[in-house]
C-alpha cells in the first residue's frame, strides 16, 4: 500500500519546479542576456570557480546580490548564449568600476520562462537566431 504523502510536499514540489521555471533577465548598456536557471549545471559551477573561485551558485540570491553577481550572471549568461570561452576578467576589464557599471544603467529582472521563451519565439518566429 502505498503511503499518503508528508503535509507540505505538493507545496515544496510546486516551488523545486517554479525555480527550475526562473529567468534572469540581466541588461547592461541596453544590452540584455538571458539566463535559465533550469540550464545551470555542475560545468557551470566548475566554470565560475576557476574564474571567480565560487560556484555560480554562491552569486545567486537575494541576501548578497551586488555588482560582483550581477557581472557574473552577466558572464554566464553570454557564455550560455554561445560566447564559451568568454573570461570573467574581459567582462571586469569592461566594467572595472561601480561608477562604470552604474553608468551601463544595469538591470536584472527575475521571469519565469515561460515568458522569456514566448517572448524569444515572437522575437524570431523561424528560430533562426537573428541570422
Amino acid at each position: 500500500m502505498a503511503k499518503a504523502p508528508k503535509p507540505g510536499a505538493a507545496r515544496k514540489a510546486e516551488e523545486m519546479t517554479k525555480a527550475r521555471r526562473r529567468a534572469l533577465v540581466i541588461t547592461l548598456n541596453g544590452a540584455s542576456h538571458t539566463l535559465h536557471m533550469a540550464d545551470l549545471g555542475p560545468e557551470d559551477d566548475l566554470a565560475a570557480r576557476r574564474q571567480t573561485g565560487m560556484p555560480i551558485s554562491s552569486f545567486i540570491g537575494d541576501d548578497i546580490f551586488g555588482a560582483d553577481s550581477m557581472l557574473v550572471l552577466w558572464w554566464m549568461a553570454r557564455r550560455k548564449a554561445g560566447e564559451r570561452r568568454l573570461a570573467f576578467s574581459k567582462v571586469l576589464a569592461q566594467f572595472p568600476t561601480f561608477e562604470s557599471i552604474n553608468d551601463a544603467d544595469p538591470s536584472v529582472e527575475a521571469v519565469e520562462d515561460d515568458d522569456v521563451i514566448e517572448a524569444e519565439v515572437a522575437a524570431d518566429p523561424l528560430g533562426s537566431g537573428g541570422d
